[in-house]
């Protein structure tokens, strides 16, 4: 397993449906608070944020301008702050918009439902093991490493925040 691989043990757990967040009291930031929508310039949303247990979150990401649509399952360990994405969808107006090819959005997210099914397993899974496996159902993937709190990570798990910035929910971030 390579060192810096951080997904490892907690897709190790994955599949149990673990909660392993810290308790949470009274007034504290829920999932179903990660639904929402930035509509000045088009329409940006995260919705469906889901604890997947072990320290990892996930969303669907839309965004749609100028006719222009994209949907993406996104992933957040969120103690190291790494995501990985697949667009799932992808419709353009403008010609070449999708440049790793179109899909409707209307059509089933086969990557959310192969990430569902990652969860489900009692398999390990690296990162790497995990992109590639996206790699085979989405458009086009990708990862990166947030320096900044995810709103799902914020919900979920309050004490990985590990010096990233902290979630603001009056913020897009």
């Amino acid at each position: 397993m390579p060192a810096n691989d951080h997904m490892t043990s907690a897709l190790a757990v994955f599949g149990l449906g673990a909660c392993l967040g810290l308790p949470q009291g009274a007034g504290a930031l829920e999932l179903s608070d990660c639904d929402r929508a930035l509509p000045p310039m088009g329409y940006a949303s995260e919705t469906r944020a889901t604890d997947l247990g072990g320290g990892l979150v996930s969303h669907i990401a839309e965004t749609r301008v100028n006719g222009d649509e994209t949907r993406r399952v996104v992933l957040t360990h969120c103690a190291s702050g790494r995501e990985i994405w697949a667009m799932s969808a992808c419709a353009e107006a403008s010609a070449g918009f999708c440049a790793s090819g179109t899909r409707p959005m209307e059509a089933p997210d086969a990557a959310a439902a192969l990430l569902t099914r990652l969860a489900a397993s009692r398999d390990r899974f690296t990162l790497a093991q995990v992109r590639a496996r996206l790699d085979a159902a989405a458009l086009e993937t990708g990862e990166s490493t947030l320096t900044r709190e995810t709103c799902g990570c914020r919900a979920a798990y309050p004490g990985q925040r590990k010096g990233k910035a902290r979630f603001k929910m009056e913020s897009w971030n």
